[in-house]
């Protein structure tokens, strides 16, 4: 890197942040399978939590990571994981907010 060395440290939250939000990003897919027996439905709960504490972690690294909030909000508004619609306009706002700057 062409960065001075408190560049580099600049970086290191948003560097975890994005390894958090990819690590969420690759369970998502794996909880969303229409088809499944009880069994699988218990690992899915705990695939699911997974998920969201790499969320909850990438957005403690680094709260305007807006990929973050653009992905949990997609995800918890698929799995119905949150129960007033203003929330979620509230997080796709940040998405967008966070986005632009």
């Amino acid at each position: 890197l062409l960065l001075g060395k408190g560049r580099r440290k600049d970086l290191f939250p948003i560097v975890l942040s994005m390894t958090h939000y990819h690590l969420a990003n690759h369970f998502i897919p794996q909880t969303i399978d229409v088809e499944t027996t009880n069994s699988e439905d218990e690992g899915k709960d705990a695939v699911e939590k997974r998920i969201l504490k790499e969320l909850q972690l990438s957005l403690e690294w680094y709260p305007y990571n807006c990929a973050t909030w653009s992905v949990g909000t997609n995800y918890a508004r698929m799995k119905q994981l949150v129960p007033l619609q203003s929330t979620l306009c509230r997080w796709f706002y940040n998405a967008t907010i966070f986005a632009s700057k």
